[in-house]
């Protein structure tokens, strides 16, 4: 017995779950520079307890301090990663039942468009 699936219902539910996709999506992305900034904080209290040894020798403490502050970094990156995920002109991550076109060029139009293999010469690319 074949059932069939009303076309509208089946995007319907489509939409339901990349939308349930996005929201856990983000709201990981919102934990990810509080994840970033503890194992700063760890990576620091190890150096200052002298728990951190290094193979090739050096200074373990300010390794830790630079790694930390590389950790640090990340976590505020984090911060607008999960700024930008949230934010609505981001249509990569919500979806709201509207759609963009997509232009598809033909094989002429990307012929046309490539590079020469001598590269453009300074009157074409004035042109």
């Amino acid at each position: 017995m074949v059932v069939k699936t009303d076309p509208a219902k089946a995007v319907r539910q489509a939409q339901d779950l990349i939308k349930e996709c996005n929201r856990v999506l983000l709201n990981d992305a919102n934990d990810l520079p509080q994840a970033f900034e503890q194992s700063a904080d760890v990576l620091e209290l190890l150096a200052a307890m002298d728990w951190i040894v290094l193979e090739g020798g050096g200074d373990p403490k300010a390794e830790a301090a630079t790694t930390a502050a590389e950790l640090r970094a990340v976590a505020a990156g984090g911060g607008q990663f999960a700024k930008n995920l949230a934010d609505p002109a981001s249509a990569r991550f919500l979806m709201e039942g509207s759609a963009e076109r997509a232009v598809l060029l033909s094989p002429k139009e990307i012929e046309a468009a490539r590079t020469p293999a001598d590269g453009w010469k300074r009157d074409q690319l004035a042109a």
